[in-house]
């Protein structure tokens, strides 16, 4: 036996999570799951059941204590610890327009080892729905996804966060079934549930959690071993409960009579003689040794002290019906078994979102005719302005002007809107479950906004040329400096900007303060140079300044070697803040 098989797959030691507003859902939890085991989280509304697997995930970073999964820090060590385990959410998080075959090729691609889509599809009985679109599934059915894909990678270890919500009794029990096929292969299952039959069905050992603590653990049998079993009856109308011999303290309401005994054996064969001997029919008699359910209705009657944050509440789903159950899991490796690479994570992600962009078609539309259609405008309202007040002619500002444009309404405004409604659906949440880095799930998010950009400016730049004279690009490679620049700044300024932004309603207030900043002093219409003094100084600190700089030497080449360096210098230092507040506070999941 390696040493690592002697490590723990899961352990916890006084584990903490605490949310804004000081609310502390996990209070010290320590737990420990052994490889090859079957543990089970119970609790009530909101006893932090979610919250603490969430820390086990490394979807959050504990506010204090330790996590280890397969001996790493799932949140430090995310990189090792992802690979090698699985994750269903209590909520699925899919891009409702991708189908159920496209949803999974998706997964497959950011997934080392990935098992062949109509496997997974099989073992959870989706095969005959796999050309269906995501918002057309019944909640059941997305659950069903979910695990498909949680089991897509041969995980060592699998998280499962309620689920069976939403399945009826046969979809329940296939699901028990495959849970219990990948136990006999040595996956490590840690589950969460309400359905305390499953848990005793399934589970080797359980833990009941109460306000963020764990009240009770140990095996199915340790932990119903404390509760007393129960004998139920009623007594004729002419015989009283005060008859019964008093070693059985026995609780009567009205003719139904209950007696709560840890020696049910003996107590009930002293019931049925008393009986015998005193010729009394005992109706109704029902005899009922400790169960799991008498154990956490113990622990639910206890009083609660504090809302519970929204991630430990139930889901609504609708129930479904599965089917005919399909061929179990493959025990031994049928994939390629080719490792997740950030090239084929971002092809994954990017092609599903290629996928989706080229669903809708009205934007698609939009989107063809906003260049010329700038063209134009903008040509009419510059048409008049003396070129002495523009510092270049007005064709020319036209196309520099529109360039910009293009970039703040595509890269920069619709991008914080797709952000935002992807965090709202729990789309950014269900990636990060995956092997995906952060910044290849923002830039997969935002390869259809760049995509998009990239070719308006090309028919920006088409018709510049063509229909306004302007010649063709004095230093192509500035033009493209500026170009990527631009882009890497407003996507990167989208994302932070998505921080205060709670809705997709909301998106255009947030982001118009840069669109109006960026629109009058960042050059996109009027130089810098031919702004009053102190305006011109200000305009060379805004964020897209140094990018519109590369994109006026690119088109008309007629830039120094000062504005350029001055124009780099303000890039980096707009992309180094950026960066770093992106990463310290975008959030990826709804507030709670």
């Amino acid at each position: 036996m390696t040493a690592e098989a002697l490590i723990p797959a899961i352990e916890a030691t006084d584990l903490r999570r605490s949310y804004d507003g000081g609310f502390e859902a996990v209070r010290g939890i320590s737990l420990s799951v052994a490889r090859g085991e079957i543990f089970a989280l119970l609790g009530t509304n909101g006893a932090g059941k979610t919250s603490t697997v969430e820390l086990l995930e490394g979807l959050a970073a504990p506010t204090g204590g330790t996590a280890r999964v397969l001996g790493h820090d799932p949140y430090r060590e995310r990189s090792a610890v992802r690979p090698r385990i699985g994750v269903m959410l209590q909520e699925g998080g899919f891009p409702s327009d991708l189908t159920v075959t496209e949803t999974v090729r998706m997964w497959a691609g950011c997934t080392s080892g990935a098992r062949p889509a109509g496997e997974a599809l099989d073992a959870v009985g989706l095969t005959d729905r796999e050309k269906v679109r995501i918002k057309q599934l019944s909640g059941g059915e997305r659950r069903r996804l979910d695990l498909a894909l949680a089991l897509l990678g041969r995980p060592e270890v699998l998280f499962l966060d309620e689920p069976t919500t939403g399945l009826d009794a046969e979809g329940r029990r296939d699901t028990w079934e495959l849970v219990r096929e990948l136990r006999a292969q040595g996956t490590t299952v840690l589950l969460t549930t309400h359905y305390l039959e499953e848990a005793e069905t399934l589970a080797d050992r359980l833990a009941i959690m109460h306000r963020g603590r764990t009240v009770l653990s140990g095996t199915p049998a340790e932990v119903t071993a404390a509760q007393p079993a129960r004998i139920r009856f009623a007594l004729p109308a002419d015989v009283s409960a005060a008859r019964l011999p008093l070693h059985l303290k026995a609780a009567a309401d009205g003719d139904r009579v209950e007696i709560r005994t840890h020696a049910l054996q003996n107590d009930l064969t002293a019931l049925l003689g008393w009986a015998r001997d005193q010729d009394v029919r005992l109706d109704g008699l029902d005899a009922r040794s400790a169960s799991l359910e008498e154990a956490f209705l113990d622990i639910a009657s206890r009083t609660e002290d504090a809302p519970p944050p929204e991630g430990d509440r139930d889901p609504m789903s609708a129930p479904t019906t599965t089917g005919t159950r399909r061929p179990p899991l493959a025990p031994t490796p049928t994939g390629t078994g080719r490792p997740s690479t950030t090239h084929t994570r971002l092809a994954a992600l990017g092609r599903a979102e290629l996928t989706l962009l080229g669903r809708n078609r009205n934007n698609l539309f939009v989107a063809a005719a906003m260049p010329l259609l700038m063209v134009f405008l903008l040509r009419s309202s510059l048409g008049n302005v003396d070129e002495t007040t523009l510092g270049i002619s007005p064709a020319a500002a036209t196309l520099v002007g529109g360039t910009g444009m293009i970039l703040l309404l595509v890269v920069h405004m619709s991008l914080v809107s797709s952000l935002v409604a992807r965090r709202e659906e729990l789309v950014l949440k269900r990636l990060r479950t995956g092997e995906a880095t952060d910044t290849e799930i923002l830039v997969g998010a935002a390869l259809p906004a760049t995509v998009i950009a990239l070719a308006q400016c090309a028919v920006l730049g088409i018709g510049g040329v063509t229909l306004l004279g302007v010649g063709a690009p004095a230093r192509p490679d500035l033009l493209l400096l500026g170009l990527a620049t631009a882009i890497v700044l407003l996507a990167g300024l989208a994302a932070l900007t998505t921080t205060f932004t709670r809705t997709v309603e909301s998106a255009g207030l947030t982001t118009l303060p840069l669109f109006l900043l960026s629109s009058f002093g960042s050059g996109l219409f009027v130089p810098r140079d031919a702004l009053p003094g102190l305006a011109a100084d200000l305009a060379q600190l805004l964020p897209l300044s140094g990018a519109m700089e590369f994109v006026r030497a690119g088109w008309l080449g007629t830039a120094h070697a000062g504005s350029l360096l001055g124009a780099a210098l303000n890039t980096v230092a707009w992309g180094v803040l950026t960066g770093w507040a992106v990463r310290r506070w975008f959030r990826w999941e709804p507030r709670r």
